[in-house]
């Protein structure tokens, strides 16, 4: 993306040559998917790596995005899916 390429990062995507579509709030899943790149877009330090992943196996659609950026410290990981909860208060939220 423009953004990572701006910010001195990779985003490199892989699918395979087929991959069968999906039903679903289309504004629902895209916002999603940007909530989850800008938090790894936002955690990889200049030059680092941001990978997506698509795949299909028994009728489902897997997209795995991970990064090697700063991760969530262990303490933090109980909370992570709470509604606004942020582990690090001095960087802007999504």
């Amino acid at each position: 993306s423009e953004r990572a390429k701006n910010e001195g990062k990779f985003l490199l995507y892989e699918e395979p040559a087929m991959l069968s579509p999906v039903l679903g709030d289309v504004n629902r899943l895209r916002q999603v998917f940007v909530n989850i790149l800008d938090n790894a877009l936002k955690y990889t330090n200049r030059g680092g790596t941001i990978n997506v992943t698509a795949s299909e196996a028994e009728g489902f659609i897997q997209v795995i995005i991970s990064d090697n950026g700063c991760g969530i410290p262990e303490k933090h990981l109980p909370n992570v899916k709470k509604k606004f909860y942020k582990a690090n208060q001095t960087v802007r939220g999504s």
